[in-house]
């Protein structure tokens, strides 16, 4: 499969020699936040998003007015780049479509997403990696590919869970097309976000060399796309009781000086002998 999806990526590299990518549309997956923030052992859940930006009055894809239907196969995988948070599960996009898309074009070399089964997760017995293959229709189903504004849309793909450590700190991460993860099942795929029904693959620039040029667009993999969780540790018990008797200490420190001041006043104010 691994091989297959390599020679894909070189068929069509080649074809971008004379069909070269257009700045005017453009793929890459996004993360609902940059920064996520929790407390030391925590969990976050990190929404992605396939994101089609073009320039106003360019044909697009994906969006409300795009020429295809939907996604034959979405790929995407989840990466720790640095850190001690792990990635605990992955969700399906829980696409509700009663019209599976059987008869979209895969074309040649579109890796092995003809022939696997969508709807597939998997977390990486490290929780190092994770992976989400999924189909998505773009009809009137949720979640479906909306419109942000005028030159961008964007698509949910499905989310990850990111529990913390409890040293805290902060953990970096990346998502990813599956040719740049070594996730099992995104190793067993490769690039996998495919268009339906014309086969466009997304993950890399230009398009299936069979398509006309002008559904020429940059792909996802020309995008690095991370984001950062970041905890802070519990105190210790042994800590949180030395702050409370230092509080204490403060306190009652302030409270003798409080009350020696009346007594000094009133030795000031006794008349001399």
């Amino acid at each position: 499969m691994r091989k297959k999806a390599k020679l894909a990526a070189a068929a069509v590299a080649a074809a971008c020699l004379t069909n070269p990518a257009r700045a005017d549309l453009s793929y890459q997956y996004v993360t609902d936040a940059s920064t996520y923030n929790t407390t030391a052992g925590g969990t976050v859940t990190v929404n992605v998003f396939l994101q089609e930006t073009f320039t106003s009055g360019t044909p697009t894809l994906i969006g409300p007015s795009g020429s295809e239907k939907g996604l034959f196969s979405a790929g995407i995988a989840a990466n720790l780049l640095t850190g001690s948070a792990t990635i605990t599960g992955a969700t399906l996009n829980n696409n509700t479509a009663s019209n599976p898309f059987t008869g979209g074009t895969t074309g040649a070399g579109f890796g092995g997403t003809s022939g696997a089964s969508a709807g597939q997760t998997n977390v990486a017995s490290d929780n190092k990696t994770a992976a989400i293959y999924d189909q998505i229709n773009f009809g009137s189903t949720v979640p479906k590919a909306y419109s942000l504004n005028s030159t961008v849309n964007q698509l949910y793909l499905g989310s990850f869970t990111v529990t913390t450590s409890a040293a805290g700190g902060s953990s970096t991460f990346s998502i990813t097309s599956f040719n740049n993860s070594n996730n099992s099942l995104a190793v067993s795929l490769g690039d996998a976000t495919v268009t339906s029904p014309t086969g466009f693959l997304l993950d890399l620039n230009g398009n299936d060399p069979s398509q006309p040029a002008t559904a020429t667009f940059t792909g996802t993999e020309s995008f690095t796309v991370q984001f950062t969780v970041t905890t802070s540790a519990v105190p210790e018990p042994s800590s949180m009781l030395l702050c409370g008797l230092a509080a204490g200490g403060a306190g009652f420190s302030l409270w003798r000086r409080r009350k020696a001041q009346p007594a000094a006043q009133s030795e000031e104010t006794q008349p001399s002998a």
